[in-house]
Formats: structure tokens, sequence, C-alpha cells
């Protein structure tokens, strides 16, 4: 049995109390303690006080040592932690009486803290403080009394599974946390205590007032970031999607760019006073910008004439469109869609020479698909240019029958004029002192060279 530094001291002198028996002829108190050892009862001190009465001469015994003659009342003091046994008993032996307690003066041990890790960073401000259970040899543990960088205490129920309480909206910074156990008869453990730190980034967040826009409109980009309270941030921005972030506005969240065409990845990091960052970002569609001009086609830039299948189409688009569909015949088949292109080189319809019409329609999501189109004439033949009697001497005849001649350049003394329009009196005095002739049609074909006179 435990307290071997037990003193067992008899008392002569008293006033005896009287409770029922436990015996036919010994009555001991208190008769609050158990007369069973399962049944213990748990107290702080380290000593007892018993009174008793009984028909004969009695004995005492302490914790299962040898019995001693004792008078009423009898204290034992300097009792260790654990189960004790106080017995008496009238000599004879006869009937006996015997109660049990427990003293308990030593707190609980063996918790530890579980979450977060010792020394442990939080990137969030918010945490599960989390421990394991303490053990307690005499009685049980109670509660647990929890502090949060040694502020307001708060009691959780003890429970023999690892246990926890949340904290939130917890600055930047070390912390310190401290859990203590306390059992049935308040004994406290030893402060069991866990640090950390919470080091929140910023949250980086881009705000688009369009996601599909044109290359000839700047693009508004918004930062909507939060610094979940680590105070002011910086804005670095990726605007061409290679990775670096090589555009800066500091302390400024916002930015507008234009862009080229086609898909398009802009990222924007936060940065905070700490140089904690975050990144986002988000992916744009950026469309060809229409030209100048009316929407439409134009063939050869908007000549009326020209000399060769291959020409150049001057495209003007409706904006937001999604491509161009090119027919010369009136017919858009599927899968003909080209980019959009100020300049597109295409080749008419080979033929005799005459007009020639192209059609272009402009797909757009939800807008009616309309057709435009442009004529011109084709003409490769070349002018015919001749020197015939007049009533005065002789004159230069020229014609073209597609698109009719235009201008005329002459050589005189080995050196060649510019065009001249033909049939212009500027025209007919250069013939007067050239060597040689000839004539050019409305879609740029020459004839050949005529000597004259």
């Amino acid at each position: 049995m435990p307290s071997p530094r037990a003193l067992l001291i008899t008392v002569t002198a008293g006033v005896l109390a009287v409770v029922p028996a436990a015996s036919a002829d010994v009555v001991l108190s208190p008769d609050t303690l158990s007369p069973t050892p399962d049944g213990a009862v748990a107290g702080l001190e380290t000593s007892q006080a018993f009174t008793f009465s009984a028909a004969a001469a009695t004995e005492c015994a302490l914790d299962g040592a040898a019995f001693e003659p004792c008078a009423s009342p009898v204290t034992v003091s300097g009792l260790a932690d654990g189960l004790h046994a106080f017995t008496i008993r009238e000599v004879g032996p006869g009937p006996s009486a015997t109660r049990y307690w427990i003293v308990d003066t030593t707190g609980p041990a063996g918790h530890a803290v579980l979450e977060p890790a010792q020394d442990d960073t939080v990137p969030v401000p918010r945490v599960q403080l989390r421990w394991s259970p303490a053990v307690d040899a005499g009685t049980s543990v109670a509660r647990y009394e929890v502090a949060l960088d040694g502020g307001q205490v708060t009691s959780v129920p003890a429970s023999p599974q690892p246990m926890s309480l949340a904290r939130d909206a917890l600055r930047d910074g070390p912390h310190v946390w401290t859990v203590v156990a306390v059992d049935a008869l308040g004994n406290r453990s030893a402060a069991v205590s866990g640090r950390f730190t919470i080091a929140v980034r910023p949250t980086a967040r881009l705000v688009l007032t369009q996601s599909l826009g044109l290359s000839t409109l700047p693009i508004a980009l918004d930062s909507a970031s939060d610094d979940n309270g680590t105070g002011p941030l910086t804005h670095d921005w990726d605007l061409d999607g290679d990775g670096t972030f090589e555009t800066t506005t500091g302390g400024t969240g916002s930015i507008a760019r234009t862009f080229a065409p086609g898909a398009r990845t802009v990222a924007l990091r936060v940065t905070d006073a700490g140089g904690l960052s975050d990144t986002t970002q988000v992916q744009l569609t950026i469309l060809p910008g229409p030209p100048a001009g009316r929407v439409g086609i134009a063939i050869g830039g908007g000549t009326r004439f020209v000399r060769s299948r291959d020409v150049d189409l001057r495209l003007v688009w409706p904006a937001y469109a999604r491509g161009a569909r090119i027919s010369t015949d009136g017919e858009f088949r599927p899968g003909r869609t080209i980019s959009l292109k100020p300049s597109v080189r295409w080749t008419l319809p080979d033929g005799l020479d005459g007009v020639r019409t192209v059609y272009v329609r402009y797909p757009r999501p939800g807008a009616p698909l309309r057709t435009y189109r442009d004529e011109v004439v084709l003409d490769r033949s070349i002018p015919e240019i001749e020197r015939i009697a007049t009533a005065s001497g002789w004159a230069v005849r020229a014609t073209d029958e597609t698109s009719g001649v235009q201008e005329l350049q002459v050589v005189t003394n080995g050196v060649r004029s510019d065009w001249l329009v033909f049939g212009s009196r500027a025209a007919a005095v250069a013939l007067g002192r050239a060597g040689r002739a000839r004539v050019r049609d409305r879609a740029g074909n020459p004839s050949r060279w005529l000597a004259l006179p």
C-alpha cells in the first residue's frame, strides 16, 4: 500500500461524533469516505482525522501496516499521493471498520501540442490549435485552459481524444499559445506551449471589363486584390505572357493596354510590405481592329480596271468580326473563312476579259450576316497604236476595246517623257517633237513603241 512515510497520531482528547455503526460494536467517522477501495473518495489533503467509538479497547492500522493500540480521535499525516486505507478494530481481534480515500496533490502531465507544428509558418490568418490529452495519476483530467499570446483563457472540457480550439483574425507575425491541464481537484499541470508564425499572403484578383477586345482599342485591367491586412500592395504585370513581370504600376492597381490579335494571357503579381506575393492571370481574346473606312471590299484599292488576275483586296470589316469569307461567284462554301487583314492577295477567275465580281462576308456572333461586293474590269489586251495621214500632215491613232486608251508617252532626243493624258494639248505638242510614241490603257497595259517621222 502507499505512504510508507505516513505517521499514526493518537489524540486522547476531543469529542466523538456519533455516526451509524460500520459494525455492531465499532463506529468510525467520517462516513463520507468509502468503505470499499473502488469507491475511494479523492481529496487534496495530505492528512486525515478520524473519530471512532467501540465497546472494548481499540487498535488501528494505516495502509495495511501492523495494528497498534489507538484511541479516538486519530489523525494520519504526511500522506503521499495515492490510495489510502484506515482500519480500526476492537482488540481481540473484534469487530472492525475501514475507510478508503485518495490523496491527489499533483497536476496532470503528458499532454503535448500537435498543431500547428512547432515553429510552423501558417499562410492564413486562422489556426486550429490542437493538442493531445494529458493523464492524471490520482483522479482524472477535468478541463484544459488555453491561452493565445497571453490573452484570455479559454476552458475546454477534457476528452480522451486529441482536442482543438479554433482561432481566427490573427495578425501577421509570431504567436505563442499555452495549454494547461486541470484535474478534478483543481491541480494544474505545467503549461505546454507552442509557437507559430502567421504569414498571410495577399490575394491577387484581376477584374476585366471585357475578355474580348480589339487590337485597336485599349483593354482596361483592374486589380481587385486583397492585402488581407498585410499593408499596401505593389502591382507588377506580365502583359506579353512570357512569365516575366516586366511592367510595374507600384501602388496603382490599374493599367490599360492594346494587344496584338490572338489569344493572350495577362498575369498580375501583388507583393505586400513583408515581401509575400500572390499571382493571378486572365485570358484575353483579341480580334483585329477594323481599318478606317466604310465596311466592305475594294478590288485593287478601288480602281475600275486591272490588267492581271492577281489583285489586292482591301478589306474593311465591322468591329468584332471573326474572319472573312470571300467568293467570286456568290457561293460561300464552308471552311473558306480567312484571317482578317487589311489587304489580301487574291486571284480573279480566268476567262475572257471583262467584269469580275468579288463578294465578302464578315461573320460576327449574334449579328446578321451581310454580303458586300465590288466589281472590276479585267483587261489584259494591248492597245493598238498607228500613225495615220491627215489633211495637215499626220496624226497618231490609238484604240483599246476593253478599258480604253488613257495616256501617251513619247521619246524626244533620247529622253522619255512622263505619261501624258491622251488627246490633251500637252500630248499633241509632245508628239510634234517626238521620235517615238506609245500609249497605255486604263488597266495599265502599254502598247508597242511607234516610230514617228
